[in-house]
């Protein structure tokens, strides 16, 4: 009886805190504890339901998050918190889950699935997977030296012991910290971002060779576009133009092709 209450509260909850998307989040990826598998399995369909319910309204509350990839929040920092970098992994990947249905949580398997769904090209793969995977070995090591509500940062005490621990000197380390790690995992969660919380593709103004532009500023193929640019790559270099005089931005389907071109 109890289950079943919990599962009618959470159907009928259509007023979710938007202060708090990750109250709701945390029950969308079944981090709950039940004795019964049976009441697991009614509680977790309960949760799918509503998610899908408020498919839109959780991606609107999640728009927040978009400041984890402004410029300003991935200038190179002397003593990192590697958590940020996680954190915008996150956010990017929990959008496009509840875009696509994907149920996958395990973020390397997810990386996977988005890659064989051609949802991320063989490059983003390659460097995401990368990022991930050094990333989480700096985590492991930082929590084997350090504890409290400042474990996650690579502060100056610990910084030359978790670089030789990577088999790095610290020069070296740090230099494939952000430029083979964070950065790359920062553009390419924020493209997955834009994309899953922006999906306008109406032309609001033409640009030049099979390029228009949306109503969020954002660059995108006209149509017959990737057939354009497929047989043009060099009018890629017009949209670095853009984005250099006009401050437009590239959107996600643009950076894709960019990056098989």
């Amino acid at each position: 009886r109890s289950s079943s209450r919990h599962s009618e509260t959470v159907l009928q909850d259509k007023e979710m805190a938007p202060e708090n998307p990750e109250e709701f989040v945390t029950l969308m990826e079944h981090r709950l504890v039940a004795g019964n598998p049976v009441v697991y399995a009614k509680f977790a369909s309960a949760i799918k339901t509503a998610s899908l319910l408020h498919k839109e309204s959780i991606i609107n509350q999640c728009t927040r998050f978009k400041t984890y990839y402004e410029v300003q929040n991935t200038v190179f920092q002397q003593e990192p918190n590697v958590k940020e970098e996680f954190r915008r992994l996150y956010w990017a990947l929990f959008l496009v889950r509840v875009n696509q249905g994907i149920e996958k949580t395990n973020q390397f398997e997810l990386l996977y699935e988005l890659f064989e769904k051609k949802i991320i090209s063989a490059p983003a793969f390659k460097n995401m997977q990368s990022a991930l995977n050094f990333l989480s070995k700096v985590r492991f090591f930082l929590h084997c030296h350090q504890k409290g509500s400042y474990k996650d940062v690579l502060s100056y005490e610990v910084r030359d012991k978790i670089s030789q621990a990577m088999g790095y000197d610290l020069k070296t380390f740090y230099d494939h910290y952000y430029h083979q790690a964070a950065y790359p995992l920062k553009r390419y969660s924020r493209n997955l971002f834009w994309e899953s919380t922006t999906q306008d593709t109406k032309r609001v103004k033409s640009l030049s060779g099979g390029f228009a532009l949306n109503a969020e500023n954002q660059i995108i193929f006209d149509k017959d576009g990737e057939e354009y640019l497929a047989d043009n790559p060099h009018s890629l270099f017009r949209v670095f133009v853009w984005v250099a005089e006009k401050n437009y931005f590239i959107s996600y389907p643009v950076t894709r092709a960019m990056e098989h071109h």
